[in-house]
């Protein structure tokens, strides 16, 4: 079994956001961010994403929360302990 990406949940989250709906301009804003047609808007909400968020290893299963200026979207999801 492969690892998860950061990427892979970052667009299931937003699927999630879209699918719940909102005002259209965050809908558009949020379905540019998922497409990739605007990378600075999708750099900073990936940021914003992450920053405090927890997430299970992939290898221990242990909760960690990463620093979100330390991790790329396609980086695996593991913690520093099994990354290191």
């Amino acid at each position: 079994m492969s690892e998860a990406t950061y990427r892979e949940l970052f667009q299931e989250s937003l699927e999630e956001s879209i699918a719940a709906y909102g005002e259209l301009s965050q809908v558009v804003t949020l379905v540019n961010i998922y497409r990739g047609s605007d990378p600075i808007a999708r750099h900073y909400a990936f940021e914003d994403w992450i920053d405090g968020a927890s997430f299970a290893c992939d290898r221990c299963g242990k909760s960690f929360t990463p620093d979100a200026g330390e991790v790329e979207e396609d980086d695996s999801v593991v913690c520093g302990r099994c990354a290191g």
